[in-house]
């Protein structure tokens, strides 16, 4: 029983160390056909390494290079063959291919005779590219045991007879083995385990930056799949314009492009009552995340404030309470709120800190109307906003925005300002309320010229199109 268990306990712990290793496996099957291209490489530096040597470059006794290059490339060849053949995809292969590859270097290292800790160190550092330290350390081991065993065969061979050929023996000279281990061998296995310290800390640190990096890409994707269900819920919140009551009075059109996933700009429509049309245009401090939350606590206010029924100023007044009370340090919002009377085409308005409302009259140009500015909301307790009223007759149009229109950069950092957003639309007067506005993202768009968007584009217009009183 005891013994089953002490069988298990191996067969577990063998298990654990050449396959449940500290290995990236993530990245097994490219380490091993990057391995299986090296074994390729060295068989071809065999090749012309025996061709130097035949043509008189290289001064190597040929029996012990032609040996060592022939059964070195069955030895190289093979086991790279098997993962070509496999793909990759075995994990014994990497075992396989760096044992072999250990050998063949140690074979042309006797061979050549010729002290090298670079050649010694390739596997090990060859076993960093699967960012394992306890596969480090093994094939350091397996590397140590093959040159140990070279330095020591090499008293009463003259070389290690790993070629199967008979060699000149070095007995004619007296060298005791303490002599071969401190001259020979002992220099280059400093050289070599000082490589392998390392390699060992390559592979620890190479792991950790992979599987830290693997972890923040997987942290990014869940971020992106969030960003990207708040942008939909975010789009969903708007008002959906051919929902709203139908009225042949006026046309109206809305569009948002937000500049990061989620937007801090909002709009809103809604009837106060069957004649009555609010419309808010907003825009709330600062980018991102904490913007959007911002915008959907200042908009959920509003349009609860607003179908309470009130004045423009009153509803900001209570809003702009709500929000200092909620105190969401250095954030706050702009906004414009309009109640149109589509009857008679009389409008109130109220604007907490916004961009000025842009207005075209029938047969004319769009001109700017600069109401009565408040502060914005969110900002200090107990302010009093101002109103504001005109008049739109049937062909005029109200076009309202965010300053991420005029604020439009290009891509030598020039603004677009608010005289080149009414040029834009004073050459597009004559469109639709949606033409108007696609004409003006497009064109934005152009003047931009490729320059990343820095700031979220909120529109909204609307075109009286007949009174029901005058």
């Amino acid at each position: 029983m005891k013994g089953k268990k002490l069988v298990k306990k191996v067969k577990a712990e063998v298990k654990h160390i050449f396959i449940t290793d500290e290995v990236f496996w993530k990245n097994e099957v490219d380490a091993n056909m990057m391995l299986a291209k090296i074994l390729v490489f060295s068989a071809v530096v065999l090749l012309i390494t025996n061709a130097l040597n035949y043509i008189g470059i290289y001064k190597i006794p040929q029996q012990f290079l032609s040996a060592a290059t022939v059964q070195g490339l069955f030895e190289l060849l093979i086991p790279a063959g098997l993962c070509y053949g496999f793909k990759g995809q075995k994990r014994w292969l990497k075992w396989l291919m760096i044992i072999m590859l250990t050998f063949v270097y140690a074979r042309v290292y006797t061979a050549i005779s010729y002290r090298t800790a670079i050649l010694m160190v390739l596997p090990v550092l060859i076993s960093c590219r699967y960012y394992s330290r306890r596969l480090t350390q093994i094939v350091a081991v397996i590397t140590t045991v093959v040159f140990l065993l070279g330095s020591v065969f090499s008293k009463s061979l003259g070389s290690v007879d790993m070629n199967n050929v008979t060699v000149a023996s070095a007995s004619e000279v007296t060298v005791s083995v303490k002599t071969i281990l401190l001259r020979s061998f002992l220099p280059s296995y400093i050289l070599f385990w000082i490589a392998v310290i390392a390699a060992y800390n390559i592979a620890y640190k190479g792991r950790k930056m992979i599987l830290e990096q693997d972890e923040i890409s997987q942290n990014q994707s869940k971020v992106d799949t969030e960003l990207s269900m708040a942008k939909q819920i975010q789009e969903r919140a708007l008002p959906i314009i051919p929902d709203l009551p139908k009225h042949d009075e006026y046309e109206l059109s809305a569009s948002m492009s937000t500049a990061k996933a989620v937007g801090g700009d909002f709009y809103d429509l809604m009837f106060v009552d069957d004649t009555h049309l609010a419309i808010v245009i907003a825009d709330v401090s600062g980018k991102g995340v904490p913007a959007a939350l911002y915008m959907m606590v200042s908009k959920i206010l509003l349009a609860t404030r607003i179908m309470s029924g009130g004045s423009p100023k009153e509803i900001l007044e209570d809003v702009n309470n709500q929000l200092c009370d909620k105190k969401m340090e250095s954030m706050f919002v702009t906004v414009w709120l309009g109640i149109i009377d589509i009857n008679t085409g009389h409008v109130i308005s109220a604007n907490a800190g916004h961009e000025y409302p842009i207005i075209r009259r029938k047969d004319s140009h769009f001109e700017i109307f600069k109401d009565k500015h408040g502060l914005v909301l969110g900002g200090l307790e107990n302010i009093k906003y101002k109103e504001s009223e005109f008049d739109l007759a049937p062909g005029d149009t109200l076009y309202l925005y965010t300053d991420g229109v005029p604020e439009a950069n290009n891509n030598k950092g020039e603004l677009l300002t608010i005289d080149g957003a009414l040029d834009i639309l004073n050459r597009h007067r004559e469109k639709s309320v949606e033409d108007l506005l696609d004409r003006m993202k497009e064109e934005i768009d152009n003047y931009a010229n490729g320059a990343e968007q820095f700031d979220d584009i909120t529109m909204v217009a609307f075109h009286m199109n007949k009174l029901v009183k005058e």
